[in-house]
């Protein structure tokens, strides 16, 4: 019988990795990051914006380590200094951001969070998902990373069990942006070949 990790763990897998996911992650694709279509953001924009969340989240909210934007200096790799995750920011500080990230350090800082997550997650004790935790003190070590959306500030201190930060910031906003970004590529690339 499948456990919650192992449920989980493949959830993860197939949000980041495969279906929309893999197409986006193609290297055939790379070349249409940058691209800002009217009303919509980047390719480039929603793959940094789901690596920055989920850093954030699992790294400093979930285990109050550093994150890895700046502990294994992610942010100067990509040519970002924007401490926040997107929340927030506004259309001209996101078809900056399009324009000024390395797109190769994107992908690697996409890759390394996955797999600082993967590990985080093989050993988490699932039976604690529902148990409160200080977030406030988990906040406080990196302010900045909730970016300036009010929205934000007023429910992230609500958000007191680990189920919330994993849910959102791992699965659902991960699946919602890869489709997102399958969209924007669809437009492009409207002959691509799909398997």
């Amino acid at each position: 019988m499948l456990d919650v990790r192992d449920y989980y763990l493949g959830l993860y897998y197939h949000a980041h990795f495969e279906g929309k996911a893999e197409w986006t992650l193609d290297e055939a694709m790379v070349p249409h990051y940058r691209t800002v279509l009217p009303g919509h953001n980047s390719v480039a924009w929603l793959l940094w914006h789901n690596a920055r969340g989920e850093d954030w989240a699992i790294q400093t909210i979930l285990q109050g380590r550093e994150q890895l934007l700046t502990r294994e200096g992610w942010g100067e790799r990509m040519g970002i200094t924007y401490p926040g995750f997107g929340g927030g920011m506004t259309r001209e500080e996101m078809i900056a951001l399009s324009e000024q990230i390395d797109l190769e350090a994107l992908r690697g800082y996409y890759t390394a969070v996955a797999e600082a997550t993967q590990a985080c997650m093989s050993t988490f004790d699932f039976d604690t998902l529902n148990t409160p935790f200080d977030v406030q003190s988990r906040l406080a070590l990196a302010p900045e990373a909730q970016g300036p959306s009010p929205f934000h500030r007023r429910h992230f201190p609500t958000w007191t069990a680990p189920r919330t930060w994993v849910n959102v910031f791992t699965i659902m906003d991960v699946t919602l942006h890869m489709a997102d970004a399958d969209h924007v590529l669809n437009l492009l690339v409207p002959d691509r070949e799909v398997d």
